[in-house]
């Protein structure tokens, strides 16, 4: 496992620290050597080579019990890798393992879901578990978890519906802040999709009742003629189902032209905004509106959503 320029290299690093260091001690060589070898192929070899520096340390030292001082080092690198290095000479009895010392979980009072969601978070961005502080209903929705790393917030859901819906509510704000003028609409299947239709459903029903009016008056033969002998509501009625075509919205737009229908509707506030967010989330995902640093949707094992904001 140990090849022999491997060996030479450890014999000479343990020589030098002898020297450099008469009141050292096995933990003292073995991180000295370690850091002047650097990495390891794997645990294997790093396994026989904690043996190879304990065993050439207390030879040249002339020490002949260095269980106490190795045991130090348990924490650093396992018990395992010290119990090979000792040798099984315990007649199958297996010393007493030695216990890390508890490390304080930051998140200590979270659920175990959320301490999951925020490991895997923390593995995915490359930052530590350790630094993991936990909000809640910072984002937009009520149902966002808000994770930060140091200077890096992330806003968190439980499954990609409750992901879209915080997108919605995010859009609506957005609406709330800037209106409406930089949407494309024609991304979206047009601007008339997302209308109010009851304005214009009075709009038609105004003008009906001004052309009906206006002949019962100056044309009362001619009133005659197309409604018979009514009064003028049902002249009205009779007159919408007998001269209007299709819906109130492209009526309007036929007659007036679609500069002047998208100028009312901006001035008269038709947007229905929650089929708007809608239309936009499901065009752009939830992304688009949630991360607003990068852009990018993190797709969690547990099942959780997340999206990076600075």
């Amino acid at each position: 496992m140990l090849n022999e320029s491997l060996l030479s290299d450890i014999d000479w690093m343990v020589d030098e620290y002898i020297e450099n260091n008469p009141k050292g001690d096995t933990q003292g060589c073995w991180f000295y050597v370690s850091k002047q070898l650097g990495k390891f192929d794997d645990l294997d070899q790093e396994r026989a080579a904690f043996k190879a520096v304990k065993s050439a340390y207390l030879t040249k030292t002339g020490r002949a019990d260095e269980l106490e001082e190795a045991m130090k080092i348990v924490k650093a690198f396992g018990y395992k890798i010290i119990k090979e290095a000792e040798g099984d000479d315990t007649d199958g009895d297996e010393p007493e393992e030695v216990e890390d010392e508890p490390t304080e979980d930051p998140l200590e009072d979270e659920s175990d879901e959320i301490k999951t969601m925020v490991r895997e978070l923390a593995d995915y961005t490359g930052n530590d578990y350790a630094d993991a502080e936990v909000e809640y209903n910072e984002g937009p929705g009520s149902l966002a978890v808000q994770v930060t790393f140091g200077n890096e917030e992330y806003y968190c859901y439980e499954d990609y519906d409750e992901a879209e819906e915080a997108a919605q509510e995010d859009c609506k704000e957005l609406f709330d802040d800037i209106g409406i003028e930089g949407i494309r609409f024609e991304n979206i299947g047009g601007i008339e999709k997302f209308v109010d239709e009851s304005w214009f459903d009075d709009a038609k029903k105004e003008d009906a009742e001004y052309y009906v009016s206006d002949i019962h008056e100056s044309e009362p033969e001619r009133y005659q003629e197309e409604f018979g002998d009514v009064d003028e509501d049902e002249a009205v009625e009779k007159y919408l189902d007998g001269y209007y075509d299709g819906e109130s919205i492209q009526w309007y737009i036929d007659n007036f032209g679609k500069k002047q229908f998208t100028e009312i509707v901006k001035k008269n506030n038709l947007i229905n905004l929650d089929k708007l967010a809608e239309a936009i989330v499901d065009a752009d995902g939830p992304a688009n509106s949630l991360a607003r640093y990068d852009g990018d949707e993190i797709s969690l094992d547990c099942g959780y959503y997340c999206y990076r904001t600075n």
